[in-house]
């Protein structure tokens, strides 16, 4: 079985039964790393970088923000260059074995993005050998963890969507594998207690407003 025919989610022994995939979405926090400053010249991110409009931040030591189709393009092995998802920017580790982690200010409820790792072999004289799945780890709000493992889509460089929600909201999420590229991240930050009673009352006062209104156009038709 090639990789790309194992592409779905291969969950580890102790899944959480509230992990849901899902499919693309825009959330309320995003990163597309369109601002981030490119490879060129052996730049890489500080360690850590703030994301996603400062609702997160990512660690690791060889962070770097690739241009498609230019010389600071990412390769992805016998794959060829990373793509992106969105934009002309992704950002990917580079060096085999990295491994980065996200940590969200606040859990949040829904998280995805589009992957790519390297595949090989890894040049024209290089033997073949098995690809190395991307290991990803979820750390949740009430302190467990959960984990999967994922092969790289395809050999041609795309990037490919993995996306869950959860009924616990993950408070960081740690990826590892060889070149790991990553764009398009998207995710949900769960309402805090405070924020949810401000919209419960908001509607409630709405719903009084609304009824209120139609009493009166009633009365006044009775007139």
């Amino acid at each position: 079985m090639t990789a790309g025919l194992v592409a779905a989610l291969l969950l580890a022994a102790n899944t959480r039964s509230a992990d849901t995939p899902i499919n693309p979405f825009t959330g309320n926090l995003s990163e597309s790393w369109e601002s981030f400053r490119t490879y060129m010249g052996g730049y890489y991110l500080p360690d850590p970088t703030r994301i996603m409009g400062g609702g997160a931040s990512i660690s690791s030591p060889g962070m770097s923000v690739y241009l498609t189709n230019s010389d600071t393009s990412f390769g992805l092995g016998s794959s060829g260059n990373a793509k992106v998802a969105d934009g002309a920017k992704g950002m990917g580790l580079n060096g085999f074995a990295q491994t980065a982690t996200i940590i969200f200010a606040n859990p949040v409820a829904d998280f995805g993005a589009y992957w790519g790792a390297a595949t090989p072999p890894w040049g024209p004289e290089a033997p073949p050998v098995e690809p190395t799945p991307t290991t990803v780890s979820l750390a949740f709000s009430d302190g467990s963890f959960d984990n999967f493992t994922y092969f790289a889509p395809d050999h041609s460089g795309t990037l490919e969507w993995h996306g869950w929600h959860f009924t616990t909201g993950i408070s960081s999420i740690t990826y590892s594998g060889d070149f790991v590229a990553m764009d398009g991240i998207q995710a949900n930050v769960i309402p805090e207690p405070a924020t949810v009673l401000m919209s419960l009352l908001s509607a409630i006062w709405v719903g009084l407003l609304v009824f209120r209104r139609r009493r009166d156009n009633i009365n006044t038709k009775c007139l």
